[in-house]
């Protein structure tokens, strides 16, 4: 079952070795992600048909209904994550460390070299990228290390809480931030969001959205790193993914079509989606329509 699944290679009879799946979940950020997932994840299930014996299974429980989680624990999973110290150190950690490395970083999926040559002169002033819920900053300090020289200032954005055991190389600057606020830093050329928009439904995705919109600028660009679900022949992991959001957080994996109506209603144009060839998140790259 281990080898079927890819933990391990089998490579004779009762023989086996280490791959880079094996090392990964041995990291302790994919420790956290186990913990997270049997801790929470398994209670849920076991609460589902109460759950649909009593107000019934809204993907999109609107306020007023609960989601799985909050069925199975008397709170949304947010709430959850601040009432506990250890589960909420673990979340962090897998939000981290979710990267296998067959999986490409988002500037690399997106042509972030070329665009950055294309970007007209930014003053010392000027900020190059806000990594918005960015939590610990693993994508953001990615992005300084892989473009050193780029000029602008860059800006990790998260909760407080999360914030407090984040340490920054310099060049990167930590702030304060709850995405559903109006945006503090206007007019960044690129406003960076990993993952934020698949914990959400739509309602909640628009009120982000809106205020990203609010403050960028005709230079701007939004950044969207999430799965692009096709509409057929969707591979194993974004369903697994699909599924997990729907049980956490009354939320979803979204196809392209979704996409395009989701940042359309807020005044937003898709410019172009990056697309990896071996089933992981997509980047979309949006500005304000014309």
């Amino acid at each position: 079952m281990i080898t079927w699944m890819g933990y391990a290679d089998e490579v004779g009879e009762n023989t086996y070795a280490a791959n880079d799946t094996t090392k990964l979940v041995c990291t302790p950020g994919m420790a956290g992600g186990e913990r997270h997932h049997t801790e929470l994840l398994y209670p849920i299930g076991g609460t589902i048909a109460s759950l649909m014996r009593t107000q019934g299974f809204y993907q999109f429980a609107e306020d007023g209904l609960k989601d799985p989680f909050e069925h199975a624990f008397g709170c949304t999973l947010w709430e959850f994550l601040t009432t506990s110290e250890e589960h909420k150190a673990a979340f962090d950690l897998y939000m981290a460390a979710r990267r296998p490395a067959s999986q490409k970083s988002w500037f690399e999926v997106y042509p972030a070299a070329q665009r950055l040559i294309e970007m007209s002169m930014l003053k010392e002033s000027d900020v190059l990228l806000v990594d918005v819920g960015g939590g610990l900053g693993h994508e953001v300090v990615g992005f300084k290390k892989a473009f050193p020289e780029a000029e602008g200032k860059m800006i990790l954005q998260d909760l407080p809480a999360t914030l407090e055991s984040v340490k920054l190389p310099s060049g990167i600057d930590a702030m304060g931030h709850d995405f559903f606020q109006p945006q503090p830093v206007k007019g960044a050329r690129i406003y960076f969001l990993r993952q934020i928009m698949h914990d959400w439904m739509d309602s909640k995705c628009r009120t982000i959205l809106q205020e990203l919109v609010a403050a960028m600028d005709s230079d701007s660009r939004l950044l969207i790193d999430d799965y692009v679900m096709p509409a057929t022949g969707a591979e194993f992991r974004p369903i697994h993914m699909d599924i997990c959001m729907m049980l956490y957080l009354r939320a979803i994996e979204r196809t392209r079509s979704q996409w395009v109506a989701l940042l359309e209603s807020v005044g937003l144009e898709i410019v172009e989606i990056f697309t990896p060839t071996n089933g992981f998140e997509s980047v979309i790259e949006a500005k304000l329509a014309v």
